[in-house]
């Protein structure tokens, strides 16, 4: 497959009945289906659909959310169909870098400038959208939101890359930039074998946090760089 990204899609079994394939050289997507052994379809990439796929989140197997360049999809693998979001109250909102459920309702969708929005999976619509405020220290750190985790507590970690990250309870709606975090280029988020929450840093290793946002250490990154 050509993309950078890959994500199973399962059966009602657990069993692996096709493959996604996203961030392909040129946009679009492409299925491999283990099922009937055919060889892989794309999808969003000629006409007026075309587009690059960012990420992909699979809610069932006739049911996947992808983060576009051109907003968010609701696509059946199974068919080939979609069905595009790309606009709250009339403003497009461009790259969206990754898609993250919460509960039954809820998609979090993160952009490259326009913040953090917030879909309803029932509904089909976007609901809210939270933008970095310069005078409201408990807003987004930066307007560039990219990778998204929701740990077992209920907390959002939002990574901006270059920028840091921004924390937040999502019963409590109050973003925070914890100790450490600023400045830093984090991509991914994750829950480590000790229970804290790892956030990667390419330059740096892993930053090491406690489920409510207290930085304890950081993992140095040995492995060399290759020439």
């Amino acid at each position: 497959m050509k993309g950078t990204r890959s994500v199973a899609i399962p059966d009602q079994t657990g069993a692996v009945k096709q493959v996604l394939c996203s961030e392909m050289f040129g946009g679009g997507l492409e299925i491999i289906d283990f099922v009937h052994n055919s060889p892989p379809k794309s999808y969003f990439r000629e006409g007026a659909s075309a587009c690059k796929v960012h990420e992909a989140f699979v809610e069932t197997d006739t049911l996947v959310w992808l983060g576009l360049s051109s907003g968010i999809a609701a696509f059946n693998p199974q068919t080939g169909t979609s069905q595009v979001y790309a606009t709250y109250n009339g403003q497009p909102f461009g790259d969206v870098w990754s898609v993250c459920p919460y509960g039954k309702n809820l998609l979090f969708v993160a952009t490259k400038k326009n913040g953090l929005w917030v879909f309803d999976r029932q509904t089909k619509r976007f609901t809210q959208q939270f933008l970095h405020e310069p005078n409201n220290s408990f807003s987004l750190l930066d307007d560039a939101t990219r990778n998204l985790y929701i740990d077992g507590q209920e907390n959002l970690w939002v990574a901006h890359w270059k920028y840091g990250f921004s924390y937040v309870n999502l019963r409590k709606n109050k973003f925070t930039i914890p100790p450490a975090a600023r400045g830093n280029a984090f991509w991914k988020f994750f829950k480590g074998p000790d229970g804290n929450i790892w956030c990667s840093e390419p330059e740096k290793g892993l930053f090491v946090y406690t489920l409510n946002g207290t930085f304890i250490d950081t993992i140095a990154n040995n492995f060399p760089k290759t020439r």
